[in-house]
């Protein structure tokens, strides 16, 4: 009997000790369907992604993108070295980044190593280098494509085009592509 006198003096209280602890429950469960499981799925998607799983991964495509574009520039860097045409690329003052075989022939050079680094310019005719330089200026500045005639310095008589490639938000250089031909 004396429990439940206890309990009918202190039933207010424990209405609020059972309803509190009600309230926490469905406080929890409200905070795991609507917060802790959305999370989880998003959280497990994420790992999901950054994990080799045999190719259905973010980063199983960023590794087959990143081979991709390793075999494209080894394919471009062979085409570009094996072509019979007279090829270049400049940096945007003007001096060779990259040359291939048949320019140095062409200039005569016994290996790349003995052009890389000068402007072409220096190849031509001294009698013609400030009107060729002057060209290459006032072209660099204006156009998207350069082409003139010009006497080497080892006698050939040559032609010229160059592509101006551009950045294209901020128009500036980013590279110079070109062939000299023979006459």
């Amino acid at each position: 009997m004396e429990v439940l006198k206890w309990i009918n003096e202190h039933r207010e209280a424990i209405a609020w000790y059972c309803g509190g602890a009600v309230a926490v429950y469905k406080a929890g469960g409200f905070l795991r369907v609507k917060v802790w499981l959305p999370l989880k799925k998003k959280w497990d998607n994420i790992s999901y992604q950054l994990n080799n799983n045999g190719g259905k991964s973010l980063l199983d495509l960023i590794q087959k993108i990143d081979k991709n574009i390793t075999q494209i520039k080894a394919a471009q860097d062979a085409e570009f070295q094996l072509n019979s045409d007279c090829k270049f690329e400049c940096a945007p003052d003007g001096r060779w980044i990259r040359v291939n075989d048949s320019l140095c022939k062409l200039f005569e050079a016994t290996d790349r190593h003995r052009l890389m680094g000068y402007s072409w310019i220096n190849f031509v005719k001294s009698e013609q280098q400030e009107a060729v330089r002057e060209h290459y200026e006032n072209g660099v500045e204006t156009d998207d494509v350069l082409a003139g005639d010009c006497t080497l310095a080892n006698g050939y008589e040559c032609s010229y085009i160059a592509y101006v490639k551009r950045n294209s938000e901020t128009n500036e250089i980013i590279s110079i592509f070109g062939i000299v031909n023979k006459k």
